[in-house]
């Protein structure tokens, strides 16, 4: 450097020393900031040099020797490149084997349950796949008064069932209809219902799982001050569907329940039939994977029943699953559909095809 301390220290004038004293710090100071500067730098680049050569490490084929990297001929690249595809094809096709032989053996069941329903085979095509819609294991729940209203329930149902819950009053028939609407939890056991598990739902996704599942009730829960429009529309604004969506599919899904003529009608001017009627229809518009029915012609007269039960098969027959608790035995014997049967909060009978069971 061509300023020095002891240039600075031998200067006869104080001030000219000073000078060149500040003038050298600035210098140093200069010159040391560039320094740290120069140092990061360098450290940068090396970690950089670092990584790459890490990365060049993992490649097959390349060898690091000295930090310089050895690439391969071309012959060798060739060589490489083809190895590499062949594994790739053979992860590939491993993978598509392994999802064939599940799909082939999900078939085979498929089309035994089929035969015996009488079904024709070509649903098939509907039922294989990933079709598990809700998932039961090792279910318990007992509520704070030391009830035990489930114990140990297990039970798979799959996409386009339509499954019957019956047994005696008190049974366990509407906790376990309220675990899948995520009414109930679980106070031991897991379930899961369209890929969610219910039993450790935040609070608010709920409202999100719940748009996939339609809810039927007994006494039909319409609100008294809408029409039946209002009350069929209303499960689509909640949702904050477009208003040319909800006019639409609102006067679909009542045409499909026969009551696109009463749309403007309130629930006290139509009878228990049509309520009904419209409940399904409010339990459908959103296209729900399942729906929950919880004794929904227990207040009907018996054709009207008949009714309601040819629309929920038709509505089954369009793919969405069917979840419903009755004690109408003459329903269950006449409609062949999967029957669990439930006493004491256990599921005692799981059966293709069954009859009702008990006495009335």
């Amino acid at each position: 450097m061509a300023i020095s301390c002891r240039a600075a220290d031998g200067a006869s004038n104080t001030r000219d020393a000073g000078k060149l004293r500040n003038k050298l710090d600035r210098k140093l100071c200069a010159t040391g900031g560039y320094e740290a500067e120069r140092r990061t730098a360098g450290t940068k680049q090396a970690q950089s040099r670092r990584t790459a050569g890490i990365w060049l490490a993992k490649m097959p084929g390349v060898s690091i020797c000295s930090n310089i990297a050895v690439l391969p001929t071309l012959e060798n690249f060739k060589r490489l490149t083809h190895s590499i595809e062949n594994q790739r094809f053979c992860d590939v096709k491993s993978r598509i084997n392994r999802r064939r032989a599940a799909v082939n053996c999900k078939e085979s069941v498929d089309i035994e349950r089929i035969s015996r329903h009488g079904v024709e085979v070509s649903k098939v095509g509907i039922l294989t796949g990933s079709d598990t819609v809700i998932e039961m294991h090792d279910i318990w729940k007992t509520y704070p008064d030391g009830t035990t209203a489930l114990q140990s329930i297990n039970v798979v149902i799959d996409r386009n069932e339509f499954v019957y819950v019956v047994g005696t009053s008190g049974a366990g028939k509407s906790t376990f209809m309220k675990l899948i609407y995520r009414e109930e939890v679980p106070t031991k056991g897991q379930i899961s219902v369209n890929g969610f598990n219910i039993g450790k739902l935040k609070q608010r996704k709920i409202p999100f799982v719940r748009r996939n599942i339609g809810v039927i009730f007994q006494d039909y829960r319409l609100l008294p001050k809408m029409s039946a429009y209002e009350n069929v529309a209303f499960a689509m604004e909640v949702i904050e569907a477009p208003r040319r969506t909800i006019k639409r599919r609102t006067m679909e899904v009542l045409d499909l329940v026969g009551l696109k003529h009463k749309a403007g009608s309130l629930p006290a001017q139509l009878s228990g039939g049509e309520q009904q009627r419209v409940a399904i229809a409010r339990a459908i518009v959103n296209s729900p994977a399942v729906i929950v029915a919880d004794e929904p012609t227990g207040n009907l007269d018996p054709e009207t029943s008949w009714g309601i039960m040819k629309l929920l098969e038709e509505i089954n027959f369009r793919g969405t699953t069917i979840v419903m608790a009755t004690h109408n035995k003459e329903i269950v014997n006449t409609m062949r559909k999967r029957v669990l049967a439930m006493e004491r909060g256990s599921i005692v009978r799981d059966e293709q095809r069954g009859d009702y069971g008990y006495e009335i």
